[in-house]
Parts: structure tokens; sequence; C-alpha cells
């Protein structure tokens, strides 16, 4: 085994970043000083915003190239292109849900102060992946493969993913909708009695029309675990000036996001001659969703909020409608292509009904199907993640 391990490093050799010396990289307007602590985290030191940010997806682009591969694909459904036929399934759900669709409409309402800190962000991500190291990631070479160029597009749709990862009753729904398959509606009620006075329930057992649909999809998430772990969620709490040592306030911030080797966080410290930033990043997002700039501490939890509904459609004789008030209604069609590792392109033909994307496989013979709605999937303005780390006053952070 020591010989392996001998012969492993020779043919690899050590892949770090480059954390000392002066590099000239183009997308900068001013010059920036990036300086690692003795926990390798990254203290910048820029003039402008935009620098800021740049330097930013630089550090994460040189510390987290292949996570960044890995999330990146996972929001464009593209992974089988990586590692091959083995995550199709995972492939064929991420665009079936449209995380990359979802991410084209969300940055189409975006203002350009958001947009501009966003490409930045993206610039300096591949180029870090590139000019910060001396070599690639060890992964790359294993898998003989190259860095995926980052965009906005992916940072958008890296929210979209975390998104419905976070999102708290999807899954809820799935776990009910398959309790009331396998022992009825009484079962269902008796461990989940919180349904509204004079609510009616459902008479017709989903097998009868759902049971093959349901258990692909749940194979398909079963797959996609693998990759990428769903659930997760949080707390935080204030003590008051009044109960501390010092006479100030204490954010007690704890986000409970599943295990993961890298982190999903990413710290880093910068400075502006206008703001200052210390916190945590999710990877493959610019901005601190947990930090602080002197004037004021914030934190994220999971809301654990009905955001995401299931519904259950009948599918039109041509298979590319489905039932409505007044009859079937047509979907929105898209034409998806999706590369393999090893194998020939497959085409994967998403419908989009009026509630929202079909989520579930499509099965020959089978006139029902499973959408997906939710509110993450809508186009936002999310600009204010861009802003808080500036906010002085509460007033100005609300």
């Amino acid at each position: 085994m020591s010989l392996l391990r001998t012969l492993f490093r020779l043919a690899l050799g050590r892949r770090l970043p480059q954390t000392e010396g002066r590099l000239c990289l183009d997308g900068l307007v001013e010059e920036v000083e990036i300086i690692r602590d003795r926990w390798g985290v990254p203290h910048i030191r820029a003039a402008n915003d935009i620098d800021a940010w740049f330097a930013a997806g630089f550090c994460q682009g040189q510390d987290r190239s292949f996570q960044l591969e890995t999330m990146q694909r996972l929001g464009r459904g593209t992974l089988a292109a990586l590692v091959g036929a083995e995550a199709l399934p995972v492939d064929r759900l991420c665009r079936r849900i449209g995380f990359y669709e979802a991410a084209r409409r969300r940055l189409e309402c975006q203002e350009e102060s958001f947009l501009e800190p966003v490409e930045a962000f993206a610039r300096g991500v591949n180029c870090g992946r590139v000019a910060g190291r001396v070599r690639k990631a060890h992964e790359f070479t294993l898998l003989r493969a190259e860095p995926t160029e980052f965009t906005s597009l992916d940072t958008s749709a890296i929210l979209s993913l975390l998104s419905f990862l976070l999102a708290a009753n999807w899954d809820q729904e799935l776990a009910r909708l398959r309790i009331a398959d396998l022992d009825g509606m009484e079962a269902l009620l008796a461990l989940d009695p919180l349904v509204a006075s004079g609510a009616q329930s459902s008479t017709v057992s989903p097998s009868e029309c759902i049971g093959p649909a349901l258990e692909r999809l749940e194979e398909d998430l079963d797959i996609f675990s693998n990759y990428v772990s769903p659930g997760g969620a949080s707390n935080n709490w204030v003590l008051s000036g009044s109960r501390t040592a010092s006479g100030r306030p204490i954010l007690a911030n704890d986000p409970h996001l599943p295990p993961a080797l890298p982190a999903p966080w990413y710290l880093l410290h910068i400075r502006t001659p206008d703001w200052s930033v210390a916190g945590a990043s999710l990877v493959g997002t610019p901005g601190v969703s947990v930090g602080h700039n002197g004037h004021g501490a914030w934190g994220v939890t999971a809301g654990l909020i009905d955001n995401t509904d299931l519904f259950i459609e009948e599918l039109g004789p041509d298979g590319a409608s489905v039932r409505s008030a007044g009859g079937f209604e047509p979907c929105e069609i898209r034409e998806e292509i999706i590369e393999v590792k090893g194998g020939k392109p497959i085409e994967e033909k998403v419908l989009v009904t009026p509630r929202g994307p079909l989520i579930s496989p499509a099965i020959e013979g089978e006139s029902r199907a499973i959408s997906l709605r939710a509110v993450w999937l809508d186009p936002a303005p999310i600009g204010g993640t861009l802003l808080v780390h500036k906010a002085k006053t509460f007033s100005e952070f609300r």
C-alpha cells in the first residue's frame, strides 16, 4: 500500500493553489492584495467593488475548483458528460426540474448593480482555476477532464439547486403519497392529522393512478442523493446587550446543512475603501451569507415553509398536454440534449404544465405524472444579497 501511495504521489504530485508571489491578471481594474492566514482563509484588500468580487471568485476557483465543477454540472444537468451513464438519471432529473432554465429567467429580472458583481465573481472563478494554480485539481486529471467555464448563470442555477435541497416540504409530500399508497388515507390522517375541518381528502388510492411514476421518481431522487444530500434545517438567536459582558448584543447562527467535504461554506474577509465584511459565502456564489461588517452581524436560517407543491397530472392522448378545468391544455416543451461520457447523446423532452414542470420520468403507456410547483423556480429580484454587507444601520439592513 505504501508503494502504491508513493507511485500515486509521484504521478499526480501536489496540486495546491499559488498563495504567494505576484500575478498579472486580465479582468482587474486596480491592484488587489490577497493574504492567506494560517488557516488558509483569504483576506482580500481591493480598491473597488468589482475587483473585490473578482478576487473572491479567484480564491474560490483556487481552493474549490472541482467542488465548483460538481455544483455547476448539477445546476446545468451535465454530470453524465463528466462521469458517465451512471449519472444520467441525475441529469434527467435536473433538466426536468429546470435549475438552469430558472437561472436564466432569474437573471433577466436582476438590476445591473447585482449583475456586475456576479459576473466579476464568475470571471474570478475561471481565472483562479487556471492562473491561480500550478496544475489543475487531482479530480480533473483522474477523470481526464478540464474545468467548465463558470458563468453568472451557474451562480443563479446553484441558488436554485440549494433552494431545492433546502425546500422543506416536497419530500414530505412524496412521503405522504407513499403512505397513502401503501396503507391508505386513514393511516396518513392518523400520522398527520392536521387537516382543516371540512377538508375533502382523496378517495382514490394513489397506486391506482401514480404508482409507476412515483417509483421511478423515487429511484431518481435516490441516485441524486449520492451526489448531493438534500435536507437540513437551521436556527439562530440573539443575546441582548443587557445580558453580555461587553454590553453589546451577540448573534448566533447555526445553519444545518448536510455534512460534506469540502464544506458548502467558504470563509473569507474583504476590505475596500467603503466597506469591510468577514464571514462565510456559499460555494459558487458571491456575497457573505453569514457574517459581520463592523456595524452589524447577520445570519441565514431555513424558513421551513410550504414553498413547494406536487401535483398528480393526467396526460392527454398526445402525451404533451395535461387535464385542466376546461379539458386538456398543451404543455410547454423543451428539447434537451444530454451528453454522456463514453456513450451517445440522450434526448430528453421536458414538459412544463401550467403548474410547473413534470419531474417524474416519462413512462410509455402511463397516463399519470407528477409536476412540481415551486416559488424558488419563479424569477424574483435577489439583489439584496450583495447589499447587506454595506448596511451601517438596522434601517439600511432592512
